[in-house]
């Protein structure tokens, strides 16, 4: 249970990827049942169209959901931290979408949603689907406990004199 609140709450150290995996797809399930629970509750117990209930019900939400926030970023940032990099550039790559489609907004471009779509690409592979730094890293010992290199080293032979 330690291991899954500092896995949950921490931003130090390493995270493999399918660790990383089975917390994010146990949030979406928690995060998703408790946002329908308010949902239902809501739809069951609010006579008609109260509007001081409706703002209620969306203020539960957005409380949930940024309640999610911590978790999902110590999640990235160790996931980020496995693959060899600074939690700054894991925070700047996850708000970076939200300034991009900002300026969307505001520009009235929605091509600019297509940098949005660029950066989850990135992200998704990066992140998610290649393994992390084999052995020791800036950020710790391996967590899945490979040694070495993460990629063989290629040997081209000796260098041809200048």
């Amino acid at each position: 249970m330690k291991d899954v609140v500092e896995g949950l709450f921490s931003f130090k150290g390493r995270m493999p990827r399918g660790e990383a995996w089975l917390l994010l797809i146990c949030m979406s399930f928690v995060t998703g049942g408790l946002l329908m629970a308010v949902s239902m509750i809501t739809l069951l117990f609010v006579p008609g169209d109260n509007p001081a209930l409706a703002s209620l019900h969306g203020g539960l939400k957005a409380l949930l959901q940024l309640a999610m926030l911590w978790p999902s970023l110590a999640i990235l940032v160790k996931r980020g931290h496995d693959r060899n990099r600074p939690a700054v550039l894991t925070i700047g790559l996850w708000l970076l979408p939200l300034a991009i489609a900002v300026a969307a907004r505001l520009a009235d471009t929605p091509l600019l949603g297509l940098g949005v779509l660029a950066i989850w690409l990135y992200m998704f592979i990066d992140y998610g689907l290649i393994p992390g730094t084999r052995g020791a890293n800036r950020y710790g010992l391996s967590t899945t406990g490979g040694v070495g290199p993460a990629y063989p080293k290629v040997d081209f032979g000796p260098a041809e004199p200048s």
